[in-house]
């Protein structure tokens, strides 16, 4: 109860003291600051009996660090924020290029760079801190061309269109994806040679020696720039006693033996009289000058004439005939003589 009695009188003696000051003196104004809101922001309010309290507004350190991502109000500070950092700084390694640069009001822009395939592309254009890197597809080289030059991160893939052989050249090295066709000219085999082995397109002559024919041999069929000379053995001498020789030996044909023509001596003679191969033999008989007609059993040029005309000359006169027999030298000489 005594604490109690001591509060109130506490309260009292206060409120009696303040009553006094309060209303026995005059009030006291002031003139409100002003903030200067250009560099300036109001932290504080004005109230009755407080003044407004200025704060300086913050600066950001732009371009360097900051941008202003919050502008000042009169009672609110400016926000300043790092500006963003492209990671383009690496080399091949970046990452990211700057789209949109930083303004003092905006941050810097970064988008993911290209990244080129190196396996189907190279880098055309490279990636700056400003720009992105352009891609290209590498040239893929057909089939008439082979790869001068291999493609690299920054370099087209060199196509060359390969080597074609002439008519006389043939394909001595064959292409390859990396190496050009390789051309040769085609050997040309000198006299006395042939092209035992024609060349291809890929593939030379092979020249050989022609063959030459023995003596005992005549050349069958001759060489050409591709085939060698044939040679062929001579047929045997002719047996003269039934064969002539109807076409001689030469060192590019055979000879060839023909049996004499046998005459149907009932109608035709020899057109060779004074001649007759076989054991017979026949002469004109003077001074009739007529044909004597004998038995000659085969004819030297395989020619029978007609009985009744001497080798086309003159007509054969009809005669008798007697034969004289006598043996000369293994021959049976057949005389016959003529009367008119």
């Amino acid at each position: 109860m005594l604490v109690l009695t001591s509060t109130v009188s506490f309260c009292l003696l206060f409120n009696i003291v303040r009553f006094i000051t309060i209303y026995s003196t005059d009030r006291e104004c002031a003139l409100l600051d002003t903030c200067d809101y250009s560099i300036q922001y109001e932290i504080q309010s004005p109230t009755d009996t407080t003044n407004r309290v200025c704060a300086t507004l913050t600066e950001c350190d732009f371009p360097n660090r900051q941008y202003e991502m919050e502008e000042p109000e009169f009672n609110k500070d400016r926000v300043c924020a790092p500006i963003t950092v492209c990671d383009n700084n690496n080399g091949d390694l970046s990452t990211e290029y700057e789209d949109d640069a930083p303004t003092y009001t905006s941050d810097r822009v970064c988008k993911l760079a290209t990244v080129c395939d190196f396996t189907i592309e190279f880098e055309d254009d490279p990636l700056t801190p400003t720009s992105d890197r352009d891609c290209d597809k590498l040239d893929i080289c057909k089939s008439s061309e082979y790869i001068l030059a291999e493609g690299t991160r920054t370099s087209d893939r060199d196509c060359k269109r390969l080597t074609k052989c002439d008519d006389d050249e043939y394909e001595s090295l064959a292409p390859t994806l990396y190496t050009d066709r390789e051309c040769t000219e085609i050997t040309r085999c000198p006299s006395k040679y042939y092209a035992s082995t024609v060349a291809t397109s890929t593939s030379d002559n092979i020249c050989s020696l022609i063959t030459e024919c023995t003596s005992n041999q005549f050349e069958s069929k001759p060489p050409t720039k591709t085939s060698d000379r044939e040679c062929q053995e001579y047929s045997p001498d002719c047996d003269y006693s039934q064969e002539y020789l109807a076409q001689s030996a030469t060192s590019t044909r055979d000879r060839i033996c023909e049996p004499f023509t046998e005459c149907d001596f009932d109608y035709e003679v020899c057109r060779n009289m004074n001649y007759c191969w076989g054991y017979t033999h026949a002469h004109i008989v003077a001074p009739f000058y007529a044909l004597v007609l004998f038995h000659c059993p085969s004819c030297d040029v395989a020619v029978c004439l007609s009985k009744g005309y001497d080798d086309n000359r003159s007509r054969v006169f009809s005669m008798q005939f007697f034969i004289v027999y006598t043996l000369v030298d293994e021959m049976s000489l057949i005389e016959m003589r003529a009367t008119v």
